[in-house]
Parts: C-alpha cells; sequence; structure tokens
C-alpha cells in the first residue's frame, strides 16, 4: 500500500505527500488534526474509522474545517465500510464549505495484494462500495448463501508467504486464486457494473445454539446504520440462544449531553437509554434471531490498539475485543446479570 497505491501514485502525479502520523484511534488522533489544521489537501484517503472522528472533528472545529475544503478535490476510503450517516455528514459539511458535494472513492485489497483488488472509479454513493476489479485483476466470486466469498488472482498478488508453505498451500485455491476471507454482495444484484459491497468477515461469522449462522460484519453495518447513538458495536452470541451486543456510544453524542451538563453516572444512563430505544427500534425491523439483538453493555474505554482491539486499519477486531472482555460477555448472558447489562 505505502509504495506501490501511495508514494507511486503521488509520484506519478508529480504530487508532494505528506506522512500523517497520527492513527484512527481515540489516543492518536489528536495528531492527524494538528497536521489538517496546517496543511490544505488536494487529495486525502483514510478509513471508515478516521473519516468518522474527523467529521466529528470538523463539526464542532470551523478553522479545521476551511482549511481541509480549501483545496481538496477527491478523498478515498478503505479497510471497512463507511457507515451513511458518515458520508451524508462528511458530504454535508463539503456542501456548507465548497458548495457542492465532494467526490468519495472507496478501494478494496489486501496487503497480499499489494494492495488492491477493486475500487470505485466513479463517486461513491454512500452504499459502502467496493468497486470494481481493477485492471489486470481477476476476481472469482464463490456463493455461500445470499453472498460470496473474495478469491483473486493477478500479477499483483503474492505467490506465497516466505518460508511458510503451510500457509500459502492454504491461502489458494486449485486455480490459483488467493482466498481473501472476505464476503462481499451485489450492490444491484440486477446490474453487476454497479460492484460489489463488503459483507463482512468469514472468520468473524458464527452459529447460534439453533444452528443458524450470524453475519456478524452484514449485522454490525444495519446497528450502525440503524443507530446513531453507537460509535461501535461488537456482536456475540456464538454457542448462545440470542445475539447481544458490545457498544460504545457516538463520541459525537456523548460531547453534546456533556456540554448540556451531564456527567458520570447520568450521562452513561443517558446513553444507554438512547441506545436501548434505537435498539428496540432495530428489533422491530429485524425480529429475526440472527439479527435480533437481546441485550448491550455499554463501554466506556475506547478499543485498545494497543490490547489488539484495533487493526492498522482501524477496524476492530471483533474477536480480540471479546477476549479480553470475556467476563463482561459473560455477564451479558447471566441468569442474574448486573445492572450494565441493558435488555432490549
Amino acid at each position: 500500500m505505502g509504495g506501490n497505491n501511495t508514494l507511486l501514485g503521488v509520484l506519478r502525479d508529480g504530487g508532494t505527500l505528506y506522512i500523517d502520523d497520527g492513527r484512527p484511534t481515540p489516543e492518536l488522533f489528536g495528531r492527524t488534526i494538528r497536521n489538517l489544521r496546517e496543511i490544505s489537501i488536494t487529495s486525502g484517503g483514510n478509513v471508515p474509522a478516521g473519516l468518522q472522528m474527523l467529521v466529528e472533528a470538523m463539526e464542532r472545529d470551523d478553522r479545521l474545517r476551511t482549511t481541509y475544503f480549501k483545496k481538496v478535490r477527491r478523498i478515498g476510503y478503505a479497510g471497512a465500510s463507511l457507515p451513511r450517516d458518515t458520508w451524508e455528514r462528511l458530504q454535508a459539511l463539503a456542501m456548507r464549505t465548497m458548495g457542492r458535494a465532494l467526490p468519495i472513492t472507496s478501494g478494496y485489497g489486501t496487503t497480499e495484494t499489494a494492495p488492491g483488488i477493486a475500487t470505485t472509479h466513479w463517486p461513491s454513493e454512500g452504499k459502502g462500495e467496493l468497486g470494481l476489479p481493477i485492471p489486470g485483476v481477476e476476481v472469482k466470486l464463490v456463493p455461500i448463501g445470499d453472498r460470496y466469498e473474495v478469491r483473486a488472482r493477478g500479477a499483483n498478488v503474492m505467490p506465497g508467504y516466505l518460508g511458510r508453505p503451510d500457509l500459502t498451500a492454504a491461502a489458494f485455491d486449485e486455480e490459483g486464486f488467493y482466498k481473501v476471507g472476505d464476503a462481499v454482495k451485489f450492490v444491484d444484484p440486477g446490474d453487476p457494473r454497479k460492484g460489489l459491497r463488503f459483507a463482512g468477515r468469514l472468520n468473524e461469522n458464527f452459529k447460534l445454539l439453533t444452528g443458524s449462522w450470524v453475519l456478524t460484519g452484514e449485522l454490525r453495518s444495519l446497528i450502525l446504520a440503524a443507530a446513531p447513538s453507537i460509535g461501535e458495536a461488537v456482536v456475540a452470541g456464538q454457542d448462545r440462544e440470542d445475539v447481544r451486543l458490545l457498544v460504545w456510544a457516538a463520541s459525537a453524542l456523548s460531547a453534546d449531553l456533556a456540554r448540556r451538563g451531564l456527567e458520570g453516572p447520568a450521562l452513561e444512563c443517558a446513553l444507554a437509554n438512547r441506545i436501548a430505544k434505537e435498539l428496540r427500534d432495530f428489533n422491530v425491523r429485524f425480529p429475526h434471531a440472527t439479527r435480533r439483538v437481546a441485550a448491550f453493555v455499554l463501554l466506556s474505554e475506547p478499543p485498545s490498539l494497543g490490547a489488539g482491539e484495533i487493526t492498522d486499519k482501524g477496524y476492530v477486531n471483533q474477536r480480540q475485543v471479546l477476549i479480553n472482555n470475556a467476563a463482561v460477555v459473560d455477564d451479558l448472558y447471566a441468569a442474574a446479570p448486573s445492572n450494565r447489562v441493558i435488555h432490549c
């Protein structure tokens, strides 16, 4: 990514490259904000978590907003799906500052594909698009229920893992396609030209006690779209009777309630009540056991980069969060849970 895509792309265009020393985490994103206050970029990119934090910062900081939109012509994102709410708020800021919408594109790939598999060569419509295969890359879609497993083959795909023939053999199928480990759907099943959209990591999905599959990535996206008070969510329920969540409140909502004088237990109660209402409404729309949320716990400490709870792309590592919060998960499913467990 850093070499093939970023550095060589800037050299090809005759541009100037600025390397941001921040990261899309609560501890380090302040550095990104500092840098963007000083430099008016023409093209930028980030993971969805970073764009969400940037939107929240620009809604509070007119200087940052003005500097950011002064010269920018396009921005791109990759690593995860961009929530519709973030896309709409970013475009609202662009209209307010520039008087027009900002072209937002997305890309899809992995380290093993150096780095691209697909991209949108058109402005995103905020539907979580991954785009279409880039020139020279073949994409195989293997049906899995109503979704497809992604596999890729091309000159950009690695030949294997150094010194690990076992991993190499497991990573490729019989036709030489690299098994990415992601699931996708068509944005419009009737028109493949509109491209693909992300439908979750295959290794994050799990079965309930009933044997029904929970599609974690897809469910998480539905929840975040329907419950704007939730900033991030981790889905629990493997080998359990129902789905339950670990959630963090949206930082913009937390800041707004804090400005109104709420703090401590009063703030936590207000946040939990907002989230509970939104999840109950969600359950009315999605009553099936594989989507219905039975209960949640509101976490106060953000996911930790050092503890492996956030990937280098800013994506929350569902499995690691569940491992690190095993006691909280046990409480979620306890016969006599603590007061922090809120049923929906």
